[in-house]
């Protein structure tokens, strides 16, 4: 039996970077509640262009 998954469990969480490519000393706070993510098979078109 599964156990029930909130929902808000689901959803990404803002992350800070420091130091991190282009992001310098002082943290950055990155929000990733509307990113979206494709999982496919190589070759089955996909676009990395996508905004």
């Amino acid at each position: 039996m599964l156990a029930a998954i909130e929902e808000d469990a689901l959803r990404p969480k803002p992350i800070k970077l420091t130091n991190f490519l282009r992001f310098g000393e002082t943290a950055q706070t990155v929000d990733l509640s509307s990113l979206n993510v494709v999982i496919d098979a190589n070759g089955s078109g996909k676009v990395s262009g996508w905004v």
